[in-house]
């Protein structure tokens, strides 16, 4: 997938009917829209996406791209998480094979992203674009494992634990809830 140019938006003051319902629940949600594409869960399931965009609807896709990504956090990590599927009525089944292909995708290209994903939506704009809008969420325990798998990195590269005070991490430091969102088309 080739990198878009974006502007940088400003974060929109307008919340989503999800994020509202989230937020409702007591979950604190924060807007993802003003980080770098790399850091966007929804940037990272166009990228695993990609090969099969003209073939699939995006609903559909999007859906299997969910199941795919949780499962592979299952399967590697033992993080589980129920997610809000567009069509839950479908037979996913039918779907097997591009749900592994992504899953396998997601573990080659993503394995330290250890964010689950709760919900897609896909949100019609101006010019007949698509937004796709990803919701998720990281555990205390899926953070920490986070942290240590970083913590490993930077030994591997030469760090020693000397090199990282306790104090230069903070609450702020961490969200459990991020909503981020990226064109489709």
């Amino acid at each position: 997938m080739s990198k878009k140019n974006h502007k940088h938006k400003q974060p929109s003051k307008e919340k989503t009917e999800l994020h509202q319902n989230l937020e409702k629940r007591g979950w604190e949600v924060r807007d993802a829209n003003d980080l770098p594409d790399e850091a966007k869960i929804s940037a990272k399931f166009l990228e695993i996406m990609d090969p099969f965009v003209e073939d699939y609807d995006m609903s559909v896709l999007s859906d299997c791209m969910t199941i795919a990504w949780n499962e592979a956090l299952a399967e590697d990590h033992e993080i589980k998480c129920r997610a809000n599927l567009n069509n839950p009525l479908l037979n996913f089944n039918n779907y097997r094979d591009i749900i592994d292909e992504l899953k396998l995708r997601k573990k080659i290209m993503y394995p330290g992203d250890l964010r689950s994903v709760m919900k897609t939506i896909l949100t019609p704009e101006p010019g007949g674009r698509t937004k796709l809008n990803v919701a998720s969420t990281m555990t205390e325990e899926a953070f920490m494992m986070r942290i240590s798998m970083l913590l490993e990195e930077a030994k591997a590269e030469g760090f020693d634990d000397e090199d990282f005070d306790d104090e230069d991490f903070g609450e702020d430091d961490f969200s459990e809830d991020v909503f981020g969102s990226e064109d489709v088309t």
